[in-house]
């Protein structure tokens, strides 16, 4: 079959002011897995409508033509002549970015799939493990490497009224920003303490085999004493190999803080403390890491696990997150305890979660 285009794309690593965090209709966050099989399909939003309106000098015809929100993707249609499409952008009404690199030949069709998988001759992967789609609705907008917006797609909770307008419209400028993850704010990297992590015989366990990735395995957001210094958030790897953690980033509703250059063991955890001095007197051992910025708010909020590529690797919420954002999201631990990974299988529900005692060392 003739490859009718080649299409390479990367995550943003942008700094993103209206990011995850602000987007209050977001579903939970889903991976969608390079080998999984959909058994079910769920076709596009139903009645969609489209008007093509001529852009004055402007002979691309490029444009979004369906968006399916239960299943996470997004689909552009090149029915204009070869296109380099290198620096393009596809956002959403909260501002989740997508740059696509490469010529979208003419006549061809790509399916753009939040989740996980492979790119193919029809399809690539933004590997992003939250949900941007919003089920009740929401607005993509396609724009070209001067941040020129060239289409934009609706689509509401009915479905009745989904509509395709195409307009050559100025708009603000989709360009990303050189920040180090899509999670937005100001990036700050604290003094830290480091050092490699250490095995911990009170790893959770579970009866389900452990994914491939470093996962957020601990949070400790309410401590008794001093909230400023006695935070820590603690991380396992369950992998056969050490991960080297340099410059990858937690993140939360407000900023981001980046790790120093430490690597954590094969099936080993690390932690990771605000503050090294109140952490050893508040327990008997010593964090792996010290420095975290990151403050942990105790009525709700989000941690997300970010590789030194931006994707989101593991992600937490308590308490529905910070101002709601994840209702379902409503497990939450006592003054003194912390909230903990009972299962390794990570099926990125509140289910992988429970109030346990704290296990700093």
């Amino acid at each position: 079959m003739e490859k009718k285009y080649l299409l390479l794309a990367m995550l943003v690593s942008g700094c993103i002011t209206a990011q995850v965090v602000d987007n209050s209709s977001m579903n939970i966050p889903a991976t969608t897995a390079v080998n999984s099989t959909t058994t079910t399909a769920v076709p596009l939003v139903s009645n969609v409508t489209s008007t093509t309106i001529n852009i004055p000098n402007n002979p691309i015809n490029i444009s979004i033509t369906g968006i399916n929100p239960k299943e996470e993707w997004a689909e552009i249609k090149n029915s204009g002549p070869d296109t380099d499409i290198t620096n393009w952008i596809i956002s959403d009404s909260a501002n989740h970015k997508y740059v696509f690199s490469g010529v979208l030949y003419s006549n061809a069709s790509m399916k753009l799939h939040t989740g996980h998988g492979i790119d193919n001759s029809t399809d690539t992967y933004w590997n992003y493990k939250i949900s941007v789609w919003n089920d009740d609705g929401d607005t993509a907008t396609l724009a070209d490497a001067g941040g020129n917006v060239v289409d934009k797609y609706t689509y509401n909770k009915s479905d009745a009224a989904a509509t395709v307008i195409t307009t050559s419209a100025p708009a603000e400028s989709t360009a990303p920003s050189t920040a180090s993850t899509t999670i937005a704010s100001t990036s700050t990297t604290a003094s830290s303490t480091t050092a490699t992590s250490t095995t911990i015989s009170e790893t959770t366990t579970t009866t389900a085999a452990a994914i491939g990735h470093v996962m957020l395995s601990e949070v400790f957001y309410d401590p008794l004493g001093n909230e400023a210094k006695e935070e820590w958030i603690k991380l396992y790897n369950p992998t056969g190999t050490p991960i080297d953690l340099a410059n990858w980033t937690i993140s939360d509703n407000s900023g981001i803080w980046k790790f120093p250059a430490v690597v954590i063991r094969s099936a080993s955890n690390l932690t990771i403390a605000r503050n090294f001095t109140a952490f050893q007197s508040m327990t008997s051992c010593s964090p792996d890491v010290s420095g975290l910025t990151r403050s942990l708010n105790n009525d709700g909020d989000q941690l997300f696990l970010n590789d030194t590529n931006g994707d989101v690797i593991d992600f937490v919420a308590w308490e529905g997150g910070f101002n709601n954002t994840y209702p379902a999201w409503n497990t939450s631990a006592m003054e003194g305890k912390s909230l903990r990974r009972i299962s390794l299988a990570d099926t990125d529900t509140i289910a992988d979660w429970a109030e346990d005692e704290a296990h700093p060392c």
